[in-house]
């Protein structure tokens, strides 16, 4: 996902930060280039127009999206998710619970974050209010079949 970020100093620069993948960290973009790493773990170092130079660095909330704090102001890239969206994007951690002894709860946990992890992708690239809750219960509705049918070919003993 790509997210437009408004900073203090960086008025007329296109300033984007990209994250959308499971597996690779996410970027910092200044006019289309990704910004340089810092000297220190986890810094990045972003030049304002008139040549100064101000460190900043990700505050992570994972599963969700980072903020990113520039110089000693955070800034939300997203705005932050409601209760009742976080209580409806965790709805998969039923699965945790749904029976079958040890493997049935290794089988919902692993089904439970996979299904709470799109959740909250979907409900941060979808706009509409119908989509986003219609595609997160579809998705919840399909690991639970999953979890499902698994369950009743391996755990289940005639």
């Amino acid at each position: 996902m790509k997210f437009n970020v408004k900073i203090k100093g960086f008025e007329n620069q296109t300033v984007e930060v990209l994250t959308d993948r499971f597996f690779t960290r996410t970027k910092l973009f200044i006019n289309g280039e990704e910004a340089p790493k810092g000297a220190k773990r986890g810094e990045i170092l972003l030049r304002r127009k008139n040549g100064k130079e101000i460190s900043a660095r990700w505050i992570w909330q994972f599963p969700d999206i980072p903020k990113l704090m520039v110089g000693e102001e955070t800034i939300d890239i997203v705005a932050p998710m409601k209760w009742y969206e976080w209580g409806w994007c965790v709805l998969p951690v039923m699965l945790i619970w749904a029976g079958y002894g040890w493997r049935g709860y290794i089988l919902g946990t692993i089904l439970a974050v996979i299904g709470i992890v799109l959740n909250l992708q979907i409900f941060r690239r979808n706009s509409k209010f119908l989509s986003r809750y219609g595609l997160t219960m579809a998705v919840t509705l399909a690991l639970s079949t999953i979890y499902s049918l698994v369950a009743a070919v391996f755990f289940v003993t005639a």
